[in-house]
């Protein structure tokens, strides 16, 4: 099963940029392993000390891997001296999969297209008396 995480990182003060370099180093590295699916950064634009990385991996054991890489590693060596707290991750499943969500809104598409052409059929073309 699919897992996603949500990391939020607090850098210290006028350690901003420095981290911002080190978090995008991540990037491309953590991309090319297997079972990522998105790697995302993100900075807080009302306070650019706080990143969020969202990511999503195709399994924990992906995510396990992730989390043993030589980036990773680098970068937790050096974090004592950028970030102002310990990091705050959280997993998360996904509850409703992009297929039912698909599903869902072709059955509204079909219900609101077949109640439209009943109307406009039953109105004539100028359309009154359609309801949605």
């Amino acid at each position: 099963m699919a897992i996603t995480v949500v990391s939020r990182i607090k850098a210290k003060a006028g350690m901003e940029e420095e981290v911002k370099k080190e978090l995008m180093a991540l990037i491309n590295p953590t991309r090319s392993e297997e079972g990522c699916i998105n790697y995302e950064l993100h900075q807080s634009t009302d306070n650019k000390s706080l990143f969020l990385f969202y990511e999503n991996w195709t399994s924990k054991d992906a995510l396990d891997e992730h989390m043993n890489k030589p980036h990773l590693d680098a970068f937790k060596k050096k974090d004592r001296k950028l970030i102002a707290e310990p990091l705050d991750v959280t997993l998360w499943e996904k509850i409703v999969t992009d297929d039912q969500m698909v599903k869902k809104e072709s059955e509204i598409e079909k219900k609101y297209s077949y109640r439209f052409e009943e109307s406009f059929s039953s109105n004539g073309p100028d359309n009154k008396g359609l309801e949605f």
